[in-house]
């Protein structure tokens, strides 16, 4: 048996350069390893799923924005702004556990044959139509854990989908916030889309506590 952890995070921006980017983002951690979607044109990288172990994409820093590691190039990192996903904004997860070890497989084959198809070029990321919350989505939807939904594609709105899903189908789950955000060199928008609130982060507090009050 084991988990898997959906990790959204927040809008951000460098306090010294405020950019205009409101979608959030989201990845899934099998295990302790952690996937995400990126624009590979952007991060001018030779894949397009990041792979880390869950303590570097957390906490990690780098002088590159993006790299793989050793020889058999097992992790390919993204570091955006040289620094791990706690450094940069805040975090909202929740833990689905106790899944069959073919669930997890299934997963990771997923993930594998997205990569694959990039290689390929059969697929590229595309803002609208295939990012972060699209590719977390087509894993879940093929693994028969989510169901679809056209606004998937929005991070806030696949993760609140995820909550609602893993209670109504009565998965073992945990749920949280990790804030430990570098705020001498980043903020937190408080306008992030898919939440219908001028202060995304209260927002996401409520759900979490929400959740904690009927679970």
């Amino acid at each position: 048996m084991g988990s898997i952890t959906i990790y959204f995070s927040l809008p951000f921006f460098p306090v010294q350069k405020k950019t205009f980017f409101y979608n959030g983002h989201i990845a899934i951690a099998v295990n302790k390893t952690v996937y995400q979607l990126f624009d590979s044109k952007m991060l001018k990288s030779d894949f397009i799923v990041s792979k880390m172990p869950l303590k570097d994409w957390l906490f990690g820093k780098s002088k590159k924005w993006c790299h793989n590691t050793n020889e058999s190039n097992q992790y390919s990192h993204v570091y955006l702004y040289g620094h791990g996903e706690t450094h940069r904004t805040k975090i909202y997860y929740i833990e689905i556990n106790n899944l069959q070890e073919e669930t997890l497989t299934n997963i990771k084959n997923q993930i594998e044959c997205i990569e694959e198809q990039y290689r390929k070029d059969h697929i590229s990321f595309n803002f609208l139509k295939f990012n972060c919350s699209s590719f977390v989505a087509q894993v879940l939807l093929k693994t028969k854990i989510m169901n679809y939904d056209f606004f998937n594609l929005i991070p806030s709105i696949l993760f609140k989908n995820i909550i609602k899903t893993s209670i109504k189908q009565n998965h073992s789950f945990s749920i949280g916030k990790i804030d430990q955000i570098n705020t001498r060199k980043f903020d937190i928008h408080k306008i992030c889309i898919g939440i219908f609130s001028f202060n995304s982060e209260k927002y996401m507090d409520k759900l979490i506590n929400n959740v904690y009050s009927i679970t």
